[in-house]
């Protein structure tokens, strides 16, 4: 535990999980999505005053409709640290064309987010025809700083 100097004594300062916690949860579920280029879909920025405790990401694409010529598809995760430049931290991607092929990733507890910093997930479908469904999903916990 952080001790805090205040007037004459320290006193403990609560550990992050005792600063007023918050859930921050986001879904995007995409079905059947026919190609395009890179589109955020998901998106969230830490509020001033705030950190926020990564508590579990995830991406996965699922081919719905063979492509009439296929391309990579992606899913992926990025994070912009304030005043920073974006960094992608997580990607996934298929490159068949059969119909059920699959690709899914999972994050765990191990990013901590300062305040200002963006997570934001991103699909991307360079195929032409067919479609795949997207699932992009975060939980948060968001705390006083």
């Amino acid at each position: 535990m952080v001790k805090v100097k205040s007037p004459g004594r320290y006193v403990a300062r609560p550990e992050w999980y005792d600063r007023n916690p918050g859930d921050r949860v986001g879904e995007y579920l995409g079905i059947d999505v026919a190609p395009a280029t890179d589109v955020e879909r998901l998106s969230y920025t830490v509020p001033t005053g705030k950190k926020a405790m990564v508590e579990f990401i995830q991406a996965t694409i699922i081919r719905s409709a063979a492509a009439t010529t296929v391309g990579r598809v992606y899913a992926h995760w990025s994070v912009t640290p304030s005043g920073g430049s974006v960094k992608v931290i997580m990607r996934t991607f298929i490159i068949g064309n059969a119909v059920g092929e699959k690709s899914d990733l999972v994050g765990g507890a191990t990013i901590t987010l300062l305040a200002g910093d963006a997570l934001r997930g991103h699909t991307q479908d360079w195929s032409t025809g067919g479609t795949c469904h997207f699932n992009l999903t975060y939980k948060i916990t968001e705390f006083d700083a």
